[in-house]
């Protein structure tokens, strides 16, 4: 393609379309007057590490977070004492911190893990609320509680709760109440 003269060029497109499900969009009612067709879901393509999961028995939880999330900490703290494995992608985690906070119940690693292994062996997701993940929890029928970080992740995680698929925790929740969740 020609290189683009104006800004405003970037939005000549086609067709708008959604990806997603409609029973998800949490702008749908302001989209009611001028509908888009939707999509659906498209999966990502199977890619990442192979889950290696803790040697501990219990249902198997897997985390996906960010190491900025303002409740890191006490995520941790509540996996690593938690009757469950956890497995936990962290988004900027060092190779320190994987080492030195990983053990018998929560395996910690820093580089992306393959969803499609992972949900098959998980009984239930731990993340902030990002759709690609979520979307992928859902297709594979697993619970999740969404721990949001930003208004998208808090609004798609209101859906997520109305549809009775998952809970959602704000950071300030999370100390006393994620091990009950």
């Amino acid at each position: 393609q020609p290189p683009m003269t104006a800004l405003h060029q970037l939005l000549d497109v086609d067709e708008k379309f959604l990806l997603g499900w409609p029973q998800l969009d949490h702008y749908r009612q302001s989209r009611a007057a001028q509908p888009l067709p939707n999509w659906g879901w498209l999966q990502s393509p199977a890619t990442g590490l192979d889950p290696d999961w803790p040697s501990a028995t219990g249902p198997r939880i897997f985390g996906y977070l960010q190491r900025s999330h303002p409740a890191y900490d006490a995520i941790v703290s509540c996996l690593q004492d938690g009757s469950w494995a956890s497995l936990l992608y962290v988004a900027g985690a060092s190779d320190g911190e994987v080492k030195s906070r990983s053990g018998a119940r929560l395996q910690i690693v820093n580089r992306p893990v393959d969803l499609s292994k992972a949900f098959a062996q998980a009984q239930m997701l731990l993340g902030y609320g990002g759709p690609g993940t979520v979307y992928a929890a859902l297709h594979a029928a697993l619970p999740m509680v969404l721990l949001p970080i930003q208004v998208e992740n808090l609004l798609f995680a209101r859906q997520i709760v109305a549809t009775g698929a998952g809970i959602m925790l704000l950071p300030h929740e999370v100390d006393q109440t994620l091990g009950k969740a």
